[in-house]
């Protein structure tokens, strides 16, 4: 038992980040945007966020995964080593959610990580390729090339947030039984 007491300890310790993952992502995102939209010269420190939302997107994939691996290994290999069993990793795959199909897609971290990395994008697109700013061309490049990265990165959390909900969109629950 002291191994399972461990493995929810670091279950729980890994929750906690990523609460803290996602109040850091809100709070990067409101104070960029802030920033860079108090004065229409400073839009294109909107080109920081994708970046940084990339950053924190990954770190709170990866602890979701964990927390997954952790859950695998309680019900695979713990439980079974523990007399009369630790069953709740089972009941959480006998019982699953039945979320409609569109609550997935409803899920905030799309918002909270691709979309603010999005919007980002849309809102300082005008001033990195159309603006007539006296911006020299080596720097119109580089601010293109960022934006492009940025773009990149924003589908990079896209794919790490469709993965963290595939299990809902895909799980079958099981039949009933009488």
């Amino acid at each position: 038992m002291a191994e399972f007491a461990a493995l929810r300890a670091e279950i729980d310790t890994r929750i906690s980040l990523q609460q803290a993952i996602l109040v850091l992502q809100l709070t990067t995102a409101g104070a960029i945007f802030s920033f860079a939209l108090s004065n229409p010269s400073r839009t294109r420190f909107l080109l920081i966020l994708p970046l940084t939302t990339y950053a924190l997107c990954a770190r709170h994939s990866l602890h979701h995964f964990g927390i997954v691996r952790l859950g695998t290994y309680i019900r695979e290999s713990l439980s079974r080593r523990v007399p009369g069993e630790l069953q709740w990793e089972d009941w959480l795959i006998a019982h699953p959610r039945v979320p409609l199909r569109f609550v997935a897609w409803a899920n905030p971290l799309y918002l909270t990580f691709p979309g603010a990395a999005a919007l980002a994008l849309a809102w300082s697109a005008p001033r990195t390729f159309a603006s007539r700013d006296d911006l020299s061309v080596p720097l119109r490049v580089g601010f293109s090339g960022i934006w492009l990265v940025g773009l990149a990165a924003t589908a990079l959390c896209l794919y790490l947030v469709w993965t963290i909900t595939a299990a809902h969109r895909y799980r079958i629950p099981p039949a009933p039984t009488e």
